[in-house]
């Protein structure tokens, strides 16, 4: 039987190993690069994305029920004995399981009205929890699926508490009872999952030190000391950036050997209304996810991919189908140069910060606060107008 290691190693073939490192050490500062055989083989995994391009391309008015898919994160073989890495992979799994399960029922809630009910029924009950819980990858290229053995959470306190959790909600949503503060199964109280994996959170956050969490999560900080407050001259309600404003960041996209300061440009870029941008940002902004490439500019640039991706690709209707499988593809991307950034830099504070946001980020839903279509204009608002960095 092949090893693990093997079997991971066969689902990443399809990127070659000169493409694996291509284009690590640009910039002043050569980036941390983390494109190895495991985050190949999560970045071969491309069928949610073609997925999510057919469905895209559907006539408007064809709204079809889609139940949400899974994208749970791999820990490489060579950080399996580190507890903190662990930790935080069970965390990201953890949350994106949790965060599935909402966004079927809600996507049941919207259609259950147009729809024939057993159909939505059975799709719903593809979130609950395989006995034996492992990842499956499946190569785009080839067609073939390669089940990769090993656990979507490592604990095993939690693996259990998980598979209760599943028939719980489940149970509790053929009830008619989820949602209900009255009647919620205890079962479904995760507060011992979360002190069991979130431990090595960095709790040292106060509404005194927010500005500073501001100020270094920033995409200011990371670009030239005479270049404009992004916020201020290119990305809130009231910014009216001049031809010069948008000669300056182009020129300052294309020419920096900075990284970091590539990645500030390209969020930037991704929040300008009204103006002519770089014509191929969206392909760059996911060359820079897919390059394995650590940077502290990583999930600001991704919720701003997503805010883009959706106001060119989709609509802000309640109904339209909204490509999270795509964007949280590219989250496990993110998530898993994080992990290996930590793991080399266990003292990083500010990593381990945006790495507990961006596994509890939510996938763009189609109610809350924003009420005139999905959340993607609030995401917007969030990131762009009130300077959110978390």
């Amino acid at each position: 039987m092949e090893s693990r290691f093997l079997q991971v190693l066969i689902v990443g073939m399809a990127m070659s190993f000169a493409m694996m490192f291509e284009g690590c050490s640009r910039g002043d500062k050569v980036p941390e690069c983390y494109k190895d055989e495991y985050f190949c083989a999560m970045l071969a995994d491309s069928m949610m994305v073609v997925e999510d391009d057919s469905l895209l391309e559907q006539e408007v008015g064809s709204f079809v029920f889609n139940s949400s898919k899974r994208i749970s994160l791999l820990v490489p073989q060579q950080l399996e004995n580190d507890s903190l890495a662990l930790a935080m992979a069970d965390f990201y799994n953890f949350c994106e399981l949790m965060e599935a399960m909402y966004i079927d029922h809600e996507t049941y809630i919207r259609y259950q009205e147009d729809t024939a009910e057993d159909y939505l029924l059975d799709e719903w009950h593809k979130i609950k929890c395989p006995d034996k819980l492992t990842i499956s990858f499946v190569d785009s290229l080839t067609g073939r699926n390669t089940i990769v053995e090993c656990p979507i959470v490592y604990d095993t306190m939690v693996r259990r508490r998980l598979n209760e959790i599943c028939d719980a909600h489940i149970d509790s949503f053929l009830a008619g009872t989820l949602g209900s503060v009255d009647s919620v199964d205890e079962r479904l109280i995760v507060s011992d999952i979360v002190e069991k994996v979130g431990w090595w959170y960095p709790d040292f956050i106060t509404e005194d030190e927010y500005d500073t969490v501001l100020a270094h999560l920033s995409p200011n900080a990371y670009l030239p000391a005479d270049f404009p407050d992004v916020y201020e001259t290119y990305l809130v309600d009231s910014a009216n950036p001049t031809e010069e404003d948008m000669l300056k960041l182009r020129e300052t996209y294309k020419n920096t050997t900075d990284y970091d300061a590539k990645l500030a440009c390209a969020f930037t870029m991704l929040g300008i209304w009204g103006h002519e941008i770089c014509d191929n940002i969206l392909d760059d902004v996911e060359s820079f996810f897919e390059s394995g490439k650590y940077s502290p500019m990583l999930p600001l640039l991704w919720r701003a991919y997503r805010v883009f991706y959706c106001y060119n690709y989709s609509c802000p209707s309640t109904f339209c189908y909204v490509p999270n499988s795509r964007f949280n593809y590219y989250r496990r991307l993110i998530a898993y140069t994080y992990l290996c950034h930590i793991h080399n830099n266990p003292d990083d504070n500010w990593a381990k910060l945006q790495y507990y946001y961006l596994c509890q980020e939510n996938s763009i839903r189609k109610f809350g606060d924003y009420l005139f279509g999905n959340q993607s204009g609030a995401e917007h608002i969030y990131l762009f107008w009130h300077k959110s960095v978390l």
